[in-house]
């Protein structure tokens, strides 16, 4: 097999509803939840996680036809911050007259919402360039959703006979970058640079999971989250952690919202893995002042290993490279400047610290949830 597995380009939509401020002594005050949705365990990535919706691209997301709906919102179609290298990454991949990678991702990134929740992010064209509708129902029966779904989920490019069906168009300009993720390199099977939008609703829309490939869903707290993450009640991957944890340094959709605004770019995070003395797997993320010696001597332990172990062998991922540090010296007992995440996959016990301070002023996990040692 070849070294390293090239990632497959994916979204992501953390979608934020307002509701009324949390009131509780042990988690910061949040006024939003978050959709999550969990996985089939039926699925080969992920399976039985919670995630945010998401998934990858397909060719009818950049398709030139797109611009025949959205030429009609007389929006303005520019990228909304001046670095992005995911879509820099994929630009050379276009065909000619492609739609650019910004708008294509945004639509990538609402269909797959609406396959997996159901709920479709769109604004209809009659309404001129007022906010559009969040849910279908206005005009579209259950039965006509969950036709729809089922066509878009079998063929992509039914998306957009949807959207010309109901006389609509993806809101793309609701949809603000936030987050780059790479999966790991020995995730030797199935690796994805996926980009994490940000939208923002006023209430919930109606919404179903698919009952496929996600088997239950639910909109939470970030906080009311990571509690159950940490009690060990709520299984949820390491980006999805990591970024509840950022998010939950604010307080409100109307912070987070004016924040994101205002975001110049976006970091390719591709995390780097090594195994402790104890047997925690430890992720070095951007920032970290181990970050590129770390990476460095992770790709160098699979190159060498990745050739002799004999195909019908390889699981999920490769062996980790493993260190005489414990994750007691890994996350605590360090004078470098961290941002890191230990996780015991048999125990589900997640312990982080960041000290770093991350590039176009994202904001570091939050404290509370971080070492708890």
């Amino acid at each position: 097999m070849g070294f390293p597995v090239i990632p497959r380009h994916s979204t992501t939509l953390m979608l934020a509803v307002r509701t009324q401020l949390t009131n509780q002594q042990s988690v910061p005050s949040v006024g939003y939840k978050l959709l999550m949705l969990q996985r089939s365990s039926k699925m080969k990535f992920m399976p039985n996680r919670y995630v945010f919706p998401g998934g990858v691209s397909e060719n009818t997301d950049f398709s030139p036809d797109w611009l025949d709906l959205i030429s009609h919102k007389a929006l303005p179609l520019k990228p909304t911050m001046t670095t992005a290298p995911f879509y820099e990454s994929y630009a050379n991949q276009l065909p000619q007259n492609s739609l650019p990678a910004h708008i294509g991702f945004r639509i990538c990134a609402i269909r797959e919402t609406f396959e997996e929740s159901g709920v479709l992010l769109v604004r209809l064209l009659k309404d001129g360039n007022n906010a559009g509708s969040l849910s279908i129902r206005k005009v579209l029966s259950d039965d006509e959703v969950k036709s729809w779904r089922g066509k878009v989920h079998s063929n992509a490019s039914m998306f957009m006979q949807l959207c010309r069906h109901i006389q609509c168009v993806p809101d793309i300009w609701s949809l603000y970058e936030w987050s780059n993720w790479i999966t790991p390199a020995h995730d030797c099977r199935r690796r994805f640079n996926t980009m994490f939008y940000l939208a923002f609703l006023d209430s919930e829309p109606e919404m179903s999971h698919d009952g496929a490939e996600v088997v239950s869903s639910t909109w939470m707290n970030p906080a009311d989250a990571l509690d159950l993450r940490l009690t060990n009640m709520l299984n949820i991957a390491p980006p999805q952690f990591y970024e509840m944890c950022r998010l939950c340094r604010f307080s409100t959709v109307d912070d987070l919202k004016s924040f994101v605004m205002s975001l110049e770019g976006v970091v390719a995070t591709e995390t780097v893995a090594i195994e402790s003395s104890d047997g925690d797997d430890v992720y070095f993320y951007p920032g970290d002042d181990l970050y590129e010696e770390i990476k460095r001597d992770t790709y160098k332990h699979y190159e060498n290993i990745v050739d002799t172990i004999p195909a019908k062998d390889l699981k999920r991922r490769l062996p980790l490279l493993k260190v005489p540090q414990s994750t007691q010296a890994l996350l605590v007992e360090t004078k470098d400047t961290t941002n890191r995440l230990a996780i015991n996959f048999k125990t589900s016990f997640y312990r982080m610290n960041c000290t770093a301070k991350l590039k176009y002023n994202m904001p570091t996990p939050l404290t509370p949830y971080t070492a708890k040692l």
